[in-house]
């Protein structure tokens, strides 16, 4: 067994929330599977690891999975069924949903989970009464959660799925007289900050929780208390760079603040009327009526089994008869591999691994650890150089990188880049040792692969990132047309791919805004719009704002050389400036304050 695969990290959170077999399994699956997984000795479904993990209080963000196309197809119809209920299509989405049931190969509970808890929106959203609303939502509940105690919360291992179907059946039931809601605000909201550690789930998790209690104290005039939740909610959404539930936030903000601050309501207002502007801007719907606590929000790392099959051989310059014939295998094998009709057994799967030489497995983390806290904590290091704060990054990765064994490669490749990175940013390397010191680092998985591929095949997120600052080194060396010209082909790997961007959103992202800075340099500025725009409607299609400002302030400056005109882009200086602020990025404030002052000799406003 590999130890990076995911049920090493399922085993060592288990043991050390000191969870029993029996509580993380409970209504789920037997102990026997959990084992299983954790011993790495069966091909994971992806459903059921997601809803292990969620019942550990981790995000499935962390992970990169490897999906046969029956998997994906499973995801994308979700998606359909509920993008048709977004849209008010309801037939459409009963028609999908009827689909989904059909080409499920076998009863599954997280299945019929999910399809008891969409009829149950479908009927509320038909009007069909909140009784035949209760009666799908109990159907659901009892899936996984059959014979709980809401008394007794804490006993329980609930995921991000089951909270969320816990609070539709709560306020239906709260709706029809039958609870009063409130009662089981405290412990509700306490359960989710003590079993969810991560983050974005937590994030997710809690504003969709306060909002059914925001809602009620509302309807009892009890407005401090609404407000307070109100307001921490939204410093857990935009602390994560989330841009999810923040509309409808900020109008009921905006609401309780118009008789109780002036001074907060007119900073609240301007922040809410440039996101809104940036929503309509973009064609994207600004939501300023109810939370759907139904919306799942994962944004895991996805890549095709068959893609990459297909993508290994080329780069080879194989046929898949000749593939076959290296491997002993019937051609007819590979080719139902690749076209996703076969989803390959782990023992076949190991066997193509071994010949293409390449080193992931149907799960894959960016460095090997049996520790979600280190997985979390590689997180923070990428963010904090993002910012530009390298001495806290460098302060994180030192802690990191005394904790991750040298046993695997992907973590002397992760050891490799950063230890360039950070000699990078000491200056105690040049850029032609460090492009070579990279291009090493790259290779540890890579080996001869050459860079002329790149747009062959969608590469792990660690390789990505290596490959991006190797095209910086370019530039660096004055090679602008080697940069562009890597930049390019990365970007064309994932763009070839058929799995939808946002599930590659990171890499996509600082691909968008790379490029739009050296078509600016270049004067290349319809080129550099279009980057910058693509990267704004990836913000708002993933419901992020960690470049959101970023890329509104480089669009206004391109816009401003373009026309000959920056006075004419104040008004999207001005929106980026809001935004800086609602996301609280207060050090891109004062610089963006310091180049209005500079060029408009006037303040900001």
């Amino acid at each position: 067994m590999r130890k990076e695969e995911i049920g090493s990290l399922v085993y060592y959170e288990r043991k050390k929330k000191n969870m029993a077999l029996k509580t993380l399994g409970w209504r789920l699956c037997s102990e026997t599977s959990i084992q299983r997984l954790e011993r790495g000795e069966r091909m994971p479904d992806f459903f059921l690891v997601e809803r292990i993990v969620e019942r550990l209080g981790k995000s499935i963000n962390k992970v990169e999975f490897l999906y046969d196309e029956q998997t994906y197809e499973i995801c994308y119809l979700r998606e359909l069924v509920e993008d048709f209920i977004l849209q008010k299509e309801y037939e459409e989405a009963e028609k999908a949903l009827c689909y989904y049931e059909r080409m499920l190969e076998k009863e599954d509970p997280l299945h019929i989970q999910y399809i008891f808890k969409m009829r149950a929106v479908l009927a509320q959203k038909n009007n069909k009464g909140e009784k035949t609303e209760e009666v799908f939502l109990k159907k659901a509940v009892e899936q996984t959660m059959r014979g709980f105690s809401l008394m007794k919360l804490k006993e329980y291992a609930f995921g991000e799925e089951e909270i969320i179907l816990l609070l539709m059946y709560l306020r239906v039931e709260s709706k029809m007289g039958k609870m009063n809601i409130l009662e089981y605000s405290e412990e509700i909201l306490h359960y989710i900050e003590y079993s969810f550690s991560d983050d974005e789930v937590l994030a997710n998790l809690y504003s969709k929780a306060a909002w059914i209690f925001v809602k009620e104290l509302k309807r009892k005039n009890r407005i401090k208390e609404a407000l307070l939740l109100c307001i921490k909610s939204v410093e857990l959404l935009t602390g994560n760079a989330l841009l999810l539930h923040l509309p409808q936030y900020l109008e009921l903000i905006l609401e309780f603040e118009r008789e109780q601050n002036e001074e907060e309501y007119s900073k609240w207002k301007k922040q809410r009327d440039a996101l809104k502007q940036v929503y309509e801007e973009y064609g994207y719907e600004y939501e300023t009526e109810e939370i759907e606590l139904w919306q799942n929000y994962h944004l895991n790392e996805v890549c095709l089994i068959s893609e990459l099959i297909s993508g290994e051989r080329r780069i080879r310059n194989e046929t898949q008869e000749e593939m076959a014939g290296g491997m002993k295998m019937d051609s007819k094998t590979i080719s139902r591999i690749e076209h996703g009709k076969y989803k390959p057994k782990q023992g076949t799967f190991q066997k193509i691994k071994e010949y293409l030489e390449f080193d992931r497995d149907i799960c894959n983390t960016n460095i090997v650890v049996e520790n979600f806290a280190l997985l979390e904590l590689e997180r923070e290091i990428a963010k904090e150089a993002h910012y530009h704060r390298y001495e806290r990054a460098e302060e994180l990765y030192r802690e990191l990188k005394s904790k991750i064994s040298m046993e695997f490669n992907e973590n002397i490749q992760y050891v490799k880049y950063m230890d360039c990175y950070f000699a990078r940013v000491h200056g105690t390397v040049t850029e032609k040792k460090a492009l070579q010191r990279c291009l090493e680092a790259f290779r540890i998985t890579r080996r001869d692969f050459d860079l002329e591929d790149l747009d062959k095949v969608v590469l792990t997120r660690n390789e990505a990132t290596i490959i991006h600052y190797i095209a910086k080194l370019y530039k660096k060396l004055n090679q602008r047309s080697e940069t562009v010209r890597i930049l390019e082909k990365l970007k064309a790997g994932y763009e070839n791919s058929k799995v939808d961007t946002k599930y590659h959103y990171r890499e996509i992202a600082l691909l968008y805004q790379s490029l739009g800075a050296l078509y600016e340099e270049a004067d290349q500025f319809d080129e550099a719009i279009e980057m910058y725009e693509k990267e704004i409607r990836l913000e708002l299609k993933c419901k992020r704002g960690l470049t959101l400002g970023n890329c509104i302030q480089e669009k206004a400056y391109t816009k401003g050389r373009q026309n000959g005109d920056e006075k004419a882009c104040k008004y999207f200086y001005q929106q980026a400036y809001q935004i800086f602020g609602l996301m609280k990025k207060y050090d891109r404030m004062q610089i963006l304050e310091q180049y209005w002052v500079k060029n408009f000799s006037e303040e900001i406003k």
